[in-house]
């Protein structure tokens, strides 16, 4: 059986950078990469909220990638 095992991840948080008068968004994407894959989501969301808090801009999202091998017997 074959199990899959969270490597790495790389945590983007998505910034408003500015606001045309049109009210199209510009936006801007800081990335920290090499979190650990073991991290939970709730740590790695406090994580993002703590890290858009003393960032510059209008927080507006975060994503996470994870990176995964898959582990053959």
């Amino acid at each position: 059986m074959s199990n899959l095992t969270a490597k790495t991840a790389s945590l983007e948080l998505i910034y408003v950078k500015e606001k045309s008068p049109a009210g199209k968004e510009s936006l801007e994407r800081r990335r920290f990469p090499n979190i650990k894959g073991t991290a939970l989501p709730e740590d790695i969301h406090a994580v993002a909220k703590a890290l858009a808090a003393i960032s510059l801009g209008q927080f507006k999202a975060f994503e996470l990638t994870q990176a995964s091998v898959l582990d053959g017997e």
